[in-house]
């Protein structure tokens, strides 16, 4: 095979490029993992990931040719960790107790951004629904302080 001359411009043909997917399997395994647990508890989330974790690494110390394995159960720890932190931000404080048992609140809030018209989904052009229940419009709050049942 002869090397194309500098500036003749016959370029090498190059091999097709192949897709790696190596780690495919392990960000497939931690995200069903995290889809598994969406309604769980944070504290049993945690767990599940300590369990992943702990396991990850005895499988990496004893045995090494395990690594992929390993490597699965240590991104699964790593998902479940941050599914757990979003879990306890998300339930924190006093509000979704009292909105699960629908108590009336008296809150004071800070808007935090532009209030948004939503579309209702069971109405076909907003036009209609503005004429008829008014238009659904959402605001994001940051929350200072609540009572509830008078506290």
């Amino acid at each position: 095979m002869t090397t194309p001359a500098v500036g003749s411009g016959d370029a090498p043909a190059r091999a097709p490029r192949r897709v790696d997917v190596r780690l495919l399997v392990p960000a497939l395994v931690a995200w069903s993992a995290v889809a598994v647990g969406l309604g769980w508890p944070a504290g049993r989330l945690l767990l599940v990931a300590t369990g992943a974790a702990l396991a990850g690494v005895v499988l990496l110390a004893r045995w090494g040719r395990l690594a992929g394995l390993s490597l699965t159960l240590l991104v699964t720890a790593l998902t479940l960790l941050a599914a757990s932190a979003h879990t306890a931000a998300r339930t924190a404080g006093p509000v979704p107790q009292l909105a699960a048992e629908r108590a009336v609140l008296i809150f004071e809030a800070t808007v935090t951004a532009d209030p948004t018209v939503v579309r209702r989904p069971d109405e076909q052009f907003v036009e209609q629904s503005h004429r008829r229940r008014g238009p659904l419009v959402l605001v994001r709050l940051r929350l200072d302080a609540v009572r509830a049942r008078g506290e």
